[in-house]
This record gives structure tokens, C-alpha cells and sequence, in this order.
């Protein structure tokens, strides 16, 4: 039987993938044969703003998004800031599918 390795022949960015959620899933896509796997920092790309998910398309040049960032901050914080994190949040998502759909980025 010949093994399939989907992900092997992918170039996957993880947003969020150096928080706790996502660098368990950055490990194990690398477990299942990801080689090229990049991890955006909030430093170098602000997902929020237009201009730095371009950014990061045009550098990760991705075939496969997982999108795990999230501006969070706890229990205090978040009863403090919950629209703006809201906002955030959404913007965030809603922009980076809308981005990664007209660059025509696989899923």
C-alpha cells in the first residue's frame, strides 16, 4: 500500500501557531510529514489591518490556511475590551478568508 502524503506537499500557514493551541497543532502537522509550515508573529503581521494579511500571503505564499490567532487576554480583560476584541477577532477571520479567496488559496 502506497502512503498518501497530503500534507507533505503542502505549503500551510497556522496563524496562532506559536500559542498553546496551535503549536501542538504545528507539531502534529509536522508528526503527519509538513515540511513547509509557516508560523505568522503578532511582531510581523497585525492580521487585523488589511495590509498585513496581504503581507503575509505574500510571503507564506500558502496552499492551505489554518486559522488559530485570536486577540485574547483573559477573564479581566476580556469583560474590560469586549468589543474590541471582538472586532479584532472578527476582522481578523473575515479578512483573511476574503484575502485568501482571491489570491484563490486551496482552503
Amino acid at each position: 500500500m502506497v502512503e498518501n502524503n497530503f500534507w507533505g506537499s503542502q505549503r500551510v500557514c497556522v496563524t496562532g501557531g506559536a500559542g498553546f493551541l496551535g503549536s501542538f497543532v504545528v507539531e502534529k502537522l509536522r508528526q503527519r510529514g509538513a515540511e513547509c509550515v509557516f508560523v505568522p508573529t503578532v511582531q510581523s503581521y497585525d492580521l487585523v489591518q488589511p495590509d498585513g494579511i496581504k503581507r503575509l500571503l505574500d510571503d507564506a505564499c500558502p496552499d492551505l490556511i489554518i486559522h488559530l490567532a485570536a486577540h485574547v487576554g483573559g477573564i479581566g480583560a476580556n469583560r474590560e475590551h469586549p468589543a474590541e476584541f471582538f472586532y479584532d477577532n472578527l476582522m481578523m477571520g473575515v479578512q483573511l478568508m476574503h484575502q485568501a479567496y482571491e489570491r484563490g488559496v486551496e482552503k
